[in-house]
């Protein structure tokens, strides 16, 4: 043909600053050895054939503009603000390689009436932030041995969406596990990222998202029913009154107990004193037991004296006890200082009436006590 200009066999350079080659000439370059490096606009008018071990490596911020076709069989490279700009489609081959390095290089279609197709290798080195894009209008058709390689070594961008190929629709995909070599590969990302490609309906995106993020947490487990430890509220026998101080279910007779009274407690002389905790305390002198207006003293129950009334007025408010250790047995479990209003008053319903105190007024009230019942 006349109209074709060939470069075969040798190094060819493009390096003047205006634009040439506008008249319909083919241009084609074949042949190991066969290179073109363009630093300056080139316009091909026609045909652009990269064939045979041929390569072109475009760089700078120059435009190479093709009138109709590219048909790449060979290798092409692009860097910095480089622009390959074709009038109708790009046809890449099987033994076709495009690489686009940084994220300024750009390759665009600009008519949408005939398919381009993908059927080689299509590799981006990134920048700092993304990739450059390639711009179909039309049609892309990505063969079914199509490679897509990706070199991530300078991105510092994070977690992000980044595109690499923007088209009108689209046939084909470089999705693993459909794709039928292996899952695009992506090298170099930093550590604690991790990327997929995504094939969506307007383009290709390589989708880089943060890794190791926490697994959600465990569903919570249910409570048993049948432990009495870990649900007291599920047997009625242990807490009939609802109150944390209940009274075992065969009452101590009052020569075996001594009690203090709800609101006083059993201090290290034997005495009850008033305000000091809440909730019914054992007296621990010899096991003597004492009315509630008596104390124990040298084993001997002799009257109390009374108690100076308190300004304090606490709220009932049942809480069951989460274990089935009877309180009464162990004071050392009671705190009478840092809890003041967070036990209910006890009532119980199975002792004798000298031991079960008013629970509407903490306060001693001389009048509304029971006589007291001295020892024998």
């Amino acid at each position: 043909k006349f109209n074709r200009l060939i470069i075969q066999s040798y190094h060819g350079t493009v390096h003047c600053p205006t634009t040439y080659m506008a008249h319909p000439v083919e241009l084609e370059i074949r042949g190991t050895g066969s290179t073109l490096d363009v630093t300056a606009d080139l316009n091909i008018g026609d045909d652009l054939f990269l064939k045979t071990n041929a390569k072109i490596t475009q760089s700078s911020s120059s435009t190479v503009s093709i009138g109709l076709m590219l048909y790449l069989a060979a290798t092409y490279e692009m860097s910095e603000q480089a622009i390959l700009q074709v009038q109708k489609n790009i046809n890449c081959l099987s033994s076709g390689s495009l690489t686009i390095v940084g994220e300024t290089a750009s390759v665009r279609t600009l008519e949408n009436t005939v398919d381009s197709t993908m059927s080689g290798t299509l590799t981006y080195v990134l920048g700092s932030s993304g990739a450059g894009l390639i711009t179909i209008q039309g049609h892309l058709i990505i063969g079914t041995y199509a490679t897509l390689l990706i070199d991530a070594s300078a991105y510092t961008g994070g977690a992000k969406l980044i595109p690499l190929i923007k088209y009108g629709t689209v046939e084909g995909s470089f999705d693993y596990p459909t794709h039928v070599i292996s899952e695009p590969l992506v090298t170099n990302l930093s550590t604690g990222l991790t990327s997929a490609i995504k094939t969506m309906n307007d383009g290709v995106y390589l989708e880089i998202m943060q890794d190791g993020a926490p697994p959600p947490p465990p569903p919570p487990t249910p409570l048993p029913t049948s432990s009495t430890t870990m649900a007291p509220t599920k047997n009625p026998t242990l807490l009939p009154s609802k109150s944390p101080t209940s009274a075992p279910t065969t009452p101590p007779t009052p020569s075996t107990v001594a009690q203090c009274r709800a609101d006083e407690d059993c201090d290290d002389g034997n005495e009850c004193t008033i305000d000091e905790c809440l909730g019914d305390l054992t007296c621990s002198n010899a096991g003597s037991a004492c009315a509630e207006n008596e104390v124990c003293s040298d084993k001997q129950c002799v009257p109390a004296p009374t108690p100076t009334p308190t300004t304090q007025n606490p709220t009932p408010s049942p809480t069951p006890n989460p274990t089935t250790q009877n309180p009464t047995t162990d004071p050392a479990t009671q705190n009478p200082t840092t809890h003041p209003t967070n036990q209910p008053t006890p009532n119980p319903t199975t002792e004798s009436p000298t031991s079960a105190p008013s629970t509407n007024n903490p306060t001693v009230n001389p009048t509304n006590e029971p006589t007291p019942n001295p020892t024998t």
